[in-house]
């Protein structure tokens, strides 16, 4: 299922939509978006449907993390496209604030003959921040 998502003014409290989370997300990892009608900042939301009846979550992003242009990694595919790997960290509190949780989103770019795809990743790990908490504690020894 697609990920819903939606932007809120916290100022005059505007609705927002956008068509493509990709570039949602790559505009947040530069900067926080602007309301259109009064200036104020624009919240992105994201709403997650999960499987095996695991439920759902609403959470409010506070912030995206994506590798600087010149760290991401691509390749050259045997066709001669081009391929760039884009992950993301969206840090985000759940809307019933029961606390923080971690997306790791990502997305791959092909690029050649004049076009460019962009490729959903989709198997990306959505953790509470305890688990995510918990596995960073461990890595550290």
């Amino acid at each position: 299922m697609a990920t819903e998502r939606y932007f809120i003014c916290v100022e005059c409290h505007r609705r927002a939509y956008k068509a493509r989370l990709f570039q949602t997300l790559r505009e947040l990892s530069r900067g926080m978006t602007t309301c259109e009608a009064c200036g104020g900042t624009m919240a992105l939301h994201l709403v997650f449907k999960f499987g095996l009846d695991a439920g759902g979550a609403d959470c409010k992003v506070l912030d995206v993390f994506l590798p600087a242009d010149k760290d991401l990694d691509a390749w050259k595919r045997e066709d001669g496209k081009w391929v760039t790997f884009f992950p993301f960290l969206v840090v985000m509190e759940y809307t019933d604030k029961r606390g923080q949780a971690f997306w790791l989103s990502y997305w791959h770019t092909v690029e050649g003959d004049a076009s460019k795809q962009t490729k959903y990743g989709q198997w990306a790990p959505f953790l509470n921040g305890y688990l995510l908490k918990s596995l960073l504690a461990q890595a550290r020894g």
